[in-house]
């Protein structure tokens, strides 16, 4: 018994009634009919056949005029040039729900914008916010008019007033009146300025500034500034160079240390040093004159390599051979029979060294250059490379080298003073003939 009771179906779907409720139900029969339920078309509304006619009987129009003579109960008509709606009575048509006129006439209705300015300027006027414009004329100001009745500087005792402050008139106040008598006339509010390109000065300053020297050049007879030209022409000027001309008579003397040391100890006339900028002096202005473009401090040697010489001597040296070159048929400096052999000579070996001579390099006075295979008997000639600048050779002419040779060194020596720059030489060296 229970195995049949559980064969048997246990939910309505499993007997075919799945779509069976127990909520009420529409009979066909009652689907859009009078007193039944009204049905919706394929776009979900209510057809036309079952609304009252009113609702679906609304005509459209263009004008009044073109109104149907007679019209029909239930019916709404519309007239679109004007967009109101009419009603037929039996013997006329009636507007419905009258439209409301705007305007400023009988019959019409006021526009609500203007409505509400007016009342906004109203209650502005009442609020004081808003000015009215003087009267022309104020008679009816009871009765009395301003300048006539009541005089121009007439007080009204209880008109009070509130002090005046930077953005409201009124009253000002006993402090302001203090303030404001201290006030110059047409005074500002100047505030002078006080920073890196506008600065405060004292007197001592002022009286400072007064006492430096004007901007007048310096010339052989006063006192001035240095002008460019000079201090180009000074910078071309060797450090302590003087006007030197060699002495050539009886009038002009060599000075003692002793005198040089009593000059320097007499005492300063505050004008420029090589210490301490000042005004430069007549008299260095005349000896600044006297010192030719490029002059350097060239001073004259007089020791066992380097003598002064005599106007006899000088004529015996005119005296002898010009500088014409010997060749095989005609006497130089060579005569015509050594020239000869010489040219037929055979040279086994020029050798040219390049060396930069540095300023670091020399020591006590002396630089050694290094060049194999030479002796004390060598052939040896040394002057600057091609490639020496003017700087180079003005400080070769101020060295005044002269060579000594020893085993595999070339020895340079300074006669002048010692260069402060690296000088390129090319020492030659000949090594043997035959």
């Amino acid at each position: 018994e229970k195995a049949t009771w559980n064969a048997k179906a246990s939910t309505k779907e499993d007997i075919g009634l799945g779509n069976v409720t127990n909520d009420a139900q529409v009979k066909r029969s009652e689907m859009g009919v009078a007193n039944g339920v009204a049905t919706l078309d394929s776009n979900g509304t209510v057809p036309a056949s079952q609304l009252p006619s009113y609702v679906d009987d609304i005509l459209e129009f263009d004008t009044y005029s073109k109104l149907p003579e007679t019209g029909e109960a239930g019916k709404i008509y519309v007239t679109k040039d004007t967009n109101k709606t009419y009603r037929w009575t039996g013997t006329q048509y009636i507007e419905i729900s009258k439209s409301l006129a705007l305007g400023e006439v009988e019959g019409s209705a006021y526009p609500g914008d203007k409505g509400k300015a007016n009342a906004d300027a109203i209650a502005g006027i009442k609020s004081g916010s808003i000015k009215v414009a003087k009267a022309t004329n104020a008679d009816t100001v009871n009765g009395l008019t301003v300048e006539t009745a009541v005089p121009r500087d007439a007080k009204f005792t209880d008109t009070t007033y509130e002090k005046a402050t930077a953005t409201v008139n009124g009253l000002m106040s006993k402090e302001d009146k203090k303030k404001l008598d201290t006030v110059e006339e047409n005074a500002n509010h100047y505030i002078h300025p006080n920073d890196a390109n506008t600065r405060h000065v004292t007197d001592a300053q002022i009286n400072s500034w007064d006492a430096k020297a004007t901007k007048d050049l310096a010339s052989a007879k006063a006192n001035g500034l240095m002008s460019k030209e000079d201090k180009t022409k000074l910078d071309g000027v060797a450090p302590n160079a003087n006007n030197y001309v060699h002495p050539d008579d009886t009038n002009t003397r060599h000075v003692s240390d002793a005198e040089k040391a009593k000059w320097n100890a007499k005492a300063e006339n505050k004008v420029v040093t090589i210490s301490e900028n000042g005004l430069m002096s007549a008299t260095d202005k005349i000896k600044l004159n006297g010192i030719a473009e490029g002059a350097n401090n060239y001073v004259h040697p007089n020791d066992s390599n380097t003598r002064h010489v005599t106007d006899a001597q000088i004529a015996k040296w005119d005296a002898k051979a010009n500088t014409t070159t010997a060749t095989q048929t005609e006497n130089g400096l060579m005569s015509a029979a050594d020239k000869k052999k010489l040219d037929s000579a055979n040279v086994k070996q020029i050798r040219d060294v390049l060396h930069t001579v540095t300023h670091a390099g020399w020591s006590a006075g002396a630089y050694t250059i290094a060049v194999d295979n030479i002796t004390e008997s060598s052939h040896v000639h040394i002057g600057l490379a091609s490639n020496a600048t003017k700087e180079q050779y003005e400080a070769a002419g101020l060295a005044k080298f002269y060579a000594t040779l020893a085993a595999n060194q070339v020895i340079l020596k300074c006669h002048g003073t010692q260069p402060k720059v690296d000088i390129p030489v090319q020492v030659e060296v000949i090594d043997s003939f035959e």
